[in-house]
């Protein structure tokens, strides 16, 4: 696609209003983190119960994680899923509205530093990752992310560097397991990525994919111009509705060397 939508445009203005909670001062933003009671994740939506059955468990690691599975043509294909949310926030509605248009392709979505933790164990790796806007440094050290940030109608690399370090705790924050940019990429499955150039991400999520590509993993990096950090969650827009078609072909290719 050669420039935004004008659909893209309003959206990304009407998100700027609804987020702009999450570019307000640091200290400000930590104390309402601190102060938060548990937050409460909201429950698939009524499509997604129309299209799944779905049940939930906990984890040995205290996590509550929810399958779903297709009550039709349930492909061969396993999907797993991990919310964005800067490590600190809980799953919106919008990352169900992801998950509907994952699921009615059967696919996979998968996280970088997971990836490179079950080739550094040997243990078996994803048939693909598919990846949006990807925070894969939580530092935020490239300088060309402060210039990105006066184009962002939602992010803030202060506010973001913040919760990463929350998250991180003792860590250190290069820590491959916290950013996974500083990790190797060699063995790495082949990856989509799709990234808009409105978003503070996008700086390190390029150069990351150019990293592996040179380490010579497969990579179709696409990035879209005037969209915003995880742009397609509004699945109503032409943008959106060019990275599912992708996806479907990625499905398709999966599906022919994959699935026996």
């Amino acid at each position: 696609m050669t420039g935004p939508s004008l659909a893209m445009r309003l959206t990304a203005w009407g998100a700027g209003l609804l987020f702009r909670q999450l570019t307000q001062s640091v200290e400000r933003q930590r104390r309402l983190l601190l102060a938060r009671r548990e937050p409460v994740a909201p429950e698939p939506t009524a499509s997604l119960r129309r299209l799944c059955t779905i049940s939930a468990e906990i984890v040995p690691d205290g996590f509550r994680t929810i399958h779903l599975n297709r009550r039709r043509d349930a492909g061969a294909i396993h999907v797993l899923y991990l919310h964005g949310g800067a490590y600190v926030l809980q799953l919106l509605t919008a990352h169900w509205w992801i998950v509907e248009q994952i699921i009615r392709r059967t696919g996979a979505r998968f996280t970088v530093s997971l990836a490179q933790r079950l080739v550094a164990g040997g243990q078996p790796l994803p048939a693909a990752l598919l990846l949006f806007a990807p925070w894969v440094d939580v530092t935020m050290a490239d300088p060309e992310c402060v210039r990105v940030e006066r184009d962002d109608p939602i992010l803030s690399v202060a506010n973001l560097r913040m919760s990463g370090a929350m998250w991180a705790g003792e860590t250190d924050v290069k820590d491959p397991a916290i950013s996974p940019f500083y990790g190797p990429v060699e063995d790495l499955p082949p990856m989509t990525i799709f990234q808009g150039d409105r978003d503070v991400l996008m700086p390190t999520s390029r150069d990351f994919a150019r990293r592996a590509m040179q380490a010579g993993v497969r990579v179709d990096y696409r990035q879209y111009k005037g969209a915003f950090h995880v742009f397609n969650s509004a699945v109503f827009l032409p943008e959106s509705k060019h990275v599912y078609a992708r996806i479907d072909q990625m499905f398709d290719r999966l599906q022919s060397e994959v699935v026996p």
